[in-house]
């Protein structure tokens, strides 16, 4: 039951880095995403990227149950 958004703009979008390490890091992320969202409840994932003045910004956003505040400072 997790729904999947994915907003991506089309023009203007540049990453320099090596795909392979990047495929990584998004697909950790989101595996993170999935097992923080309640088995059995409704979940939903955002993938978002956009071209941001000089850069390119990619925000990954999950209804999940979030990390404890006393593991934040860790």
């Amino acid at each position: 039951n997790i729904e999947v958004k994915i907003d991506i703009e089309d023009e203007g979008i540049t990453i320099l880095a090596d795909k392979n390490q990047i495929q990584t890091v998004l697909i950790n992320l989101i595996i993170n995403a999935i097992q923080a969202i309640e088995p059995k409840g409704k979940g939903e994932i955002k993938i978002r990227a956009y071209k941001k003045s000089y850069y390119t910004a990619m925000i990954i956003e999950d209804t999940g149950i979030g990390i404890p505040k006393r593991l934040l400072s860790k």
